[in-house]
């Protein structure tokens, strides 16, 4: 067996076998999101090499990192 299949990076895909409730989706992960930004401070966990982290990005579209994006994050008041 070769994995998983063919077509499970393309979820939300355009063409006949695409999503129909694509932007529903979209825009709920917005609102989601958003609201996580509003209830949580987020920082650069102590000791993160921002310089590292850039150089090791191999891929932004699968999000293929090197290095790992460390955050602290703490709740609102």
């Amino acid at each position: 067996m070769q994995g998983p299949g063919i077509f499970t990076d393309r979820v939300l895909a355009t063409g006949p076998f695409g999503c129909l409730g694509k932007a529903l989706a979209i825009q709920e992960l917005k609102i989601l999101i958003a609201e996580l930004f509003l209830a949580y401070d987020l920082e650069f966990a102590p000791g993160f090499d921002s310089r590292l982290f850039e150089a090791g990005v191999r891929n932004l579209r699968t999000t293929i990192f090197d290095y790992p994006l460390t955050v602290t994050v703490t709740p609102r008041d």
